[in-house]
């Protein structure tokens, strides 16, 4: 999703919340509930396998915001 690798267009970006390409604003029908989770670190400690994610979001309204998330093991 990186705009690193598509020289700044944002095009991955605009389809992954479903943004047309011309648009500058947010319109209603668009996914402005999605989320994308990047450099996160999880310890070495943590098992590979199948969690339940508590992704706690600040309710800050910008365009990138810090998050905690918080996993469970589904047992």
């Amino acid at each position: 999703i990186d705009k690193m690798y598509d020289e700044g267009l944002l095009s991955n970006h605009r389809i992954f919340w479903q943004v047309a390409k011309v648009c500058r604003s947010l319109q209603s029908g668009q996914l402005t509930h999605k989320t994308i989770t990047e450099m996160i670190y999880v310890p070495e400690t943590v098992a590979d396998g199948v969690y339940w994610l508590n992704l706690q979001v600040a309710a800050w309204q910008l365009n990138a915001a810090p998050s905690n998330p918080v996993i469970w093991p589904i047992t």
